[in-house]
């Protein structure tokens, strides 16, 4: 199988499990600032997205209300990591949960006003 048809049979496993047809996805060539939800900028075409050699990223946002729910980067058509953002009832991030290239899940929790809350592990 090619990369680029891996790919897009993870993206479609993905797209099940979340329910991404209450999800508006588009692509995009990078983000900006180094805060969670990632904001992602650049936007591109699907098309492009799939036939570039470069990383980019997929941002699925809630048809509901436009919010960033999960963003995967894709590099030279793998799976680099997903971001899956959850919200506190004031609209800002309660949780990131980050899946590593190996697979690998991490999560950091928010409080009220967007502060990380540090663990003690």
């Amino acid at each position: 199988m090619s990369t680029i048809t891996t790919f897009m049979v993870i993206s479609i496993q993905v797209a099940q499990m979340n329910n991404t047809s209450e999800m508006i996805v588009k692509y995009y060539k990078t983000f900006a600032g180094f805060n969670v939800p990632l904001r992602l900028i650049q936007p591109f075409s699907k098309e492009e997205a799939l036939g570039s050699r470069h990383a980019y990223y997929i941002g699925y946002f809630s048809k509901k209300n436009n919010i960033l729910q999960r963003v995967e980067k894709i590099h030279n058509g793998k799976l680099i990591f997903t971001h899956v953002y959850s919200y506190h009832p004031n609209g800002v991030i309660k949780r990131l949960e980050t899946t590593t290239a190996d697979g690998k899940l991490l999560f950091k929790d928010f409080d009220e006003r967007g502060k990380p809350i540090e663990r003690n592990e």
